[in-house]
């Protein structure tokens, strides 16, 4: 089940407009639809999938498991665990489809 990532200027109508990786983080920059641009800094971030993410209807948490976040557990413990710390989240396309997954351990938003 998905869950929108809460924050104070919706995602709606935004667009990924670059993102980099530095050691155990990944950055995300997004520009809302009022032109503000988001800072969005993954914490221990393990996976990262880019499907083509640059208009976005959403920003979401996935809570049920995806083949991507299956791929990206094992490469990290050897075998799939029944319990672990990380997250998947979701830049979502115009079809409601993710456009681009990143599994990490929690995030933080900044304008």
């Amino acid at each position: 089940m998905r869950k929108k990532i809460a924050y104070k200027i919706g995602f709606e109508d935004g667009e990924v407009i670059g993102y980099s990786r530095s050691n155990n983080q990944f950055i995300a920059t997004v520009k809302t639809w009022n032109d503000i641009e988001l800072t969005i800094t993954f914490q221990d971030a393990i996976g990262i999938a880019d499907y083509g993410a640059w208009s976005i209807s959403a920003f979401v948490e996935e809570d049920s498991s995806s083949t991507f976040m299956e791929r990206t557990l094992l490469e990290a413990y050897d075998l799939l665990p029944d319990e672990h710390q990380y997250n998947l989240y979701q830049f979502l396309n115009l079809d409601g489809k993710p456009s681009f997954e990143i599994v990490a351990q929690s995030l933080s938003i900044s304008d």
